[in-house]
C-alpha cells in the first residue's frame, strides 16, 4: 500500500516532500531568519528587516535604541497633593513630643492636640509621632 502512493508521485515532487519534511522536522537558521524576514516586513518593521539583512551579510549592527515615545512627566517643586499640617506645626510637635517621655500614640495625640497642634489621626501619626520617636532610643 505505501508503494503504490510513492509510485504516484513524480521524482521532484518526492524531492519537494522530502525537503519540506526536513525543513519541518530541523529548520535551518537561513529558513528561520527568511521567516523572520517575511514577518518583519508583514508588521511592516522595515528596520528590524534591514538589520537582519545586514546581519546576514555579515556587516556589524549597532543596537537599535528605542526612543520615548513621549516625554516622561516631571513635577515641578511643591507640586502635588498639600499637607495637611504646616511645616512649623510640625516641627513644633516633633520637638513637643522629644522633649516628654516615650508615649502611646493615643496619648501622644491628646498631648499635640493640648499643644494646639490639630488634625487628624494618619497625618498626626504620619507627619508628627513616627518622625518624632524614629530619632528617640527606647
Amino acid at each position: 500500500m505505501g508503494t503504490k502512493a510513492k509510485a504516484e508521485h513524480t521524482p521532484e515532487q518526492r524531492a519537494a516532500a522530502a525537503e519540506r519534511a526536513r525543513m519541518l522536522k530541523s529548520p535551518s537558521r537561513r529558513a528561520d531568519q527568511d521567516r523572520m524576514l517575511l514577518i518583519g516586513e508583514k508588521l511592516g518593521l522595515t528596520r528590524f528587516a534591514e538589520d537582519l539583512k545586514k546581519r546576514r551579510e555579515g556587516e556589524t549592527v549597532p543596537p537599535v535604541r528605542q526612543e520615548p515615545t513621549a516625554p516622561e512627566r516631571k513635577r515641578g517643586r511643591g507640586a502635588g497633593r498639600k499637607r495637611s499640617i504646616p511645616q512649623e506645626q510640625i516641627e513644633r510637635g516633633i520637638d513637643i513630643l522629644q522633649s516628654q517621655d516615650r508615649m502611646t500614640v493615643e496619648a501622644a495625640r491628646a498631648t499635640l492636640r493640648a499643644g494646639g497642634i490639630e488634625g487628624e489621626d494618619g497625618p498626626l501619626y504620619r507627619l508628627i509621632i513616627k518622625p518624632a520617636y524614629a530619632g528617640m532610643s527606647k
